[in-house]
């Protein structure tokens, strides 16, 4: 208003280019909730003072913080400010993270079928130990098809010519491929 030498200002909507955000310092899987800081810039005055922040993991909203391994997306909602309106679901496309799997770091011993040849089928693998708790195992004789069935040898020949490959997974860590391990069959005295 010229007369009175005073004006309106408008509400505008913020955009993502007026705040700072900050991911979390430690992106490997430790089980610890992992979050980020999303603040308006110090030159950004007016902005509703309540920020919520979500987190995506594959476009689905989680309940809390992330903890598991994989690559989210940050999405704040912001009240209406002096200055600023509301806004709901403000993103960036740099505004995500990944959190990677940790690796296993467990002493795993892989024990080999060893006996004397009796014509029966023997797991080529005998036992795996010092597996995490909740692991899955899969093995492989060319360590590329994978299976949950240990192969089985049945002869001196089985046993030299089968290379077992051992792969130990687990939720949130990295999948680790042990071998190629041998059984070990031993003739038989006639």
């Amino acid at each position: 208003d010229s007369a009175n030498y005073s004006f309106t200002r408008s509400k505008v909507a913020p955009t993502a280019s007026q705040f700072t955000f900050t991911p979390p310092s430690n992106l490997t899987y430790d089980g610890q909730q992992k979050s980020v800081t999303v603040r308006p810039k110090s030159d950004i005055e007016g902005m509703g003072s309540n920020i919520t922040v979500n987190y995506f993991l594959e476009d689905t909203l989680i309940t809390g913080f992330p903890v598991n391994a994989g690559t989210y997306t940050v999405k704040i909602n912001i009240d209406e400010g002096d200055f600023y309106s509301s806004i709901a679901n403000l993103t960036d496309d740099n505004w995500k993270f990944t959190i990677e799997p940790a690796p296993i770091t467990l002493d795993i011993q892989i024990t080999s079928y060893s006996g004397t040849y009796d014509g029966a089928p023997h797991a080529a693998i005998y036992s795996v130990t010092g597996c995490p708790e909740g692991y899955t195992i899969k093995y492989s004789t060319d360590g590329k098809t994978w299976t949950d069935k240990c192969p089985t040898v049945k002869s001196v020949e089985d046993a030299t010519n089968t290379s077992v490959y051992v792969q130990i997974s687990k939720k949130n860590y990295t999948t680790l491929t042990l071998g190629p391990q041998k059984a070990s069959i031993s003739p038989k005295d006639i």
